[in-house]
């Protein structure tokens, strides 16, 4: 009965220790596209809301509010900006970004957008995205000019254990209450 608890212990050690590592990429030159981006005109100015939601035929709601903004050389804003950062590759900002989360809270998001000053704006649904996960950004603008911003838009949520911790939780209580029953 010892091996038995102690292997369970070993098991949610393991689970418990583990972030998440994956990487969502959004690459407008794969075929076909591994996440199909909306393009929004005009460029000139930065698409509102309402815009965005006509645009992809949602509504404001669907969307959310603004929760992470970034320029290139610029710091990140709005209510995520210590819980995120954006590397632009170059540094100005030639259209290749990683989004990367460095805790504590998560982005229920729903839509990232990356603007170009001259060649408009791409939209993204990245509402399956699990807000930890490094979000990497491939040549939108590689031929003219730079990105100027990327963010993202849905709601601030906490960070919650997976199935699996929650299942071998479950399991280790188990077999605590069936291993105190048999001493008392």
């Amino acid at each position: 009965m010892k091996k038995l608890l102690l292997i369970g212990a070993c098991l949610i050690g393991v689970a418990t220790c583990q972030e998440a590592n994956a990487i969502l990429i959004l690459d407008l030159d794969s075929t076909p596209p591994l996440a199909t981006p909306v393009k929004l005109v005009p460029p000139a100015k930065n698409p509102s809301i309402d815009e965005i939601a006509a645009a992809l035929g949602v509504t404001t709601s669907d969307i959310g509010i603004e929760i992470y903004k970034c320029a290139p050389g610029g710091t990140e804003s709005d209510v995520l900006a210590s819980s995120y950062s954006t590397i632009f590759d170059p540094l100005t900002g030639g259209g290749t970004a990683d989004i990367v989360w460095n805790g504590p809270f998560v982005a229920n998001a729903t839509y990232l957008l990356m603007k170009d000053g001259d060649l408009g704006s791409y939209v993204w649904n990245i509402s399956t995205w699990d807000g930890m996960e490094t979000i990497r950004i491939l040549d939108c603008f590689p031929t003219k000019n730079s990105v100027s911003h990327v963010e993202f838009f849905g709601a601030v949520g906490t960070r919650v254990p997976d199935g699996g911790t929650t299942a071998l939780l479950l399991g280790l209580a188990t077999l605590s209450l069936g291993y105190l029953r048999r001493r008392i």
